[in-house]
């Protein structure tokens, strides 16, 4: 079990320079998913502010049923939060125990995590938990025992026991019926933003202009004054800007809150596979890490962008 494993000895000796480089991995990939995650809650809420207008302008009030989802959506996402913000606090702990002596800080940080895990975990899951109710309080009481022991075992059992809140984490982020209810509600909501941007079309107020200027980029031209009264006298012309408008809606970086999640996962798998390699005295390799570390930044800042 998990307290039995923390404390193994005579293990092969621990690169501190490994451990430094595995926690700045760590806090980059923790940090990195943060962002997504920040960035996929902008993302709902604006798609949630085109459905509100629609019902509003239906006369029809809120759509009481789909802001309950929200909610339901919204608190996961902020639990989620809450636990990748404790893990890059843990990261940057372990990086200060691995280059220093701080041992307060990484237990300090271990109850911070776990604490966070376990409010994530009641969140999620409804059936019996996916790990026994004391695991809290062993890791407490290996957190409080890591204060008397040598700095490199001290390292190793830190790596551990943040590897086996990794694995407990990553088993809670494979639960398919939270991914299921995600990509449920962005569906709603595109459809909802698609036909909100339609009804603002029909009453003359949008501007089609940017679009046709990004449709006619290569050539170097760009649309006329009047292209919207042109546009809206022409059935063909219409039938082609809703085309255009709908595929950007549906299609354009679709699916990027689901790459950022999958993302996540794929870290906290690498993470795992590196924590083990440490305590067993074998270099640390971080390049697949840092490929998704990239990749979380990329749909970040596509996400960003696209809220802007």
């Amino acid at each position: 079990m998990l307290l039995g494993i923390a404390f193994l000895s005579g293990c092969a000796s621990i690169s501190e320079q490994n451990a430094v480089k595995l926690a700045t991995s760590g806090k980059s990939a923790s940090s990195s998913a943060l962002s997504t995650i920040f960035a996929t809650d902008s993302e709902y809420e604006s798609a949630m502010e085109a459905e509100v207008f629609f019902h509003s302008y239906a006369g029809v009030g809120k759509p009481s049923g789909l802001l309950d989802d929200w909610q339901q959506v919204k608190t996961e996402l902020d639990a989620r939060k809450a636990v990748f913000s404790r893990l890059t606090t843990v990261y940057a702990a372990f990086g200060d125990l691995a280059s220093s002596t701080a041992p307060e800080e990484i237990k300090s940080a271990i109850d911070g995590f776990d604490k966070a895990l376990n409010s994530y975990s009641a969140l999620v899951t409804t059936a019996r938990p996916l790990v026994p109710e004391s695991t809290s309080v062993v890791v407490g009481n290996i957190a409080s025992r890591l204060l008397t022991v040598r700095k490199g075992r001290l390292i190793r059992q830190s790596s551990v026991i943040i590897r086996q809140q990794l694995e407990r984490l990553l088993l809670l982020l494979d639960n398919k019926l939270v991914q299921e209810e995600m990509t449920s509600f962005k569906e709603n909501l595109r459809g909802s933003r698609l036909s909100a941007s339609r009804l603002l079309m029909k009453n003359d107020l949008l501007d089609p202009s940017p679009m046709l200027n990004d449709l006619a980029a290569d050539s170097g031209f760009k649309a006329v004054s009047d292209a919207r009264s042109i546009i809206m006298k022409s059935a063909p012309l219409k039938r082609g800007v809703d085309g255009v408008m709908a595929f950007r809606i549906q299609h354009r970086n679709a699916g990027l809150e689901q790459r950022g999640y999958t993302s996540t996962r794929q870290a906290l798998r690498a993470l795992i596979d590196e924590h083990k390699k440490l305590e067993k005295g074998e270099p640390v390799t971080i390049d697949e890490l840092q490929q998704i570390v990239n990749e979380l930044h990329s749909i970040s800042n596509l996400l960003s962008g696209r809220n802007q």
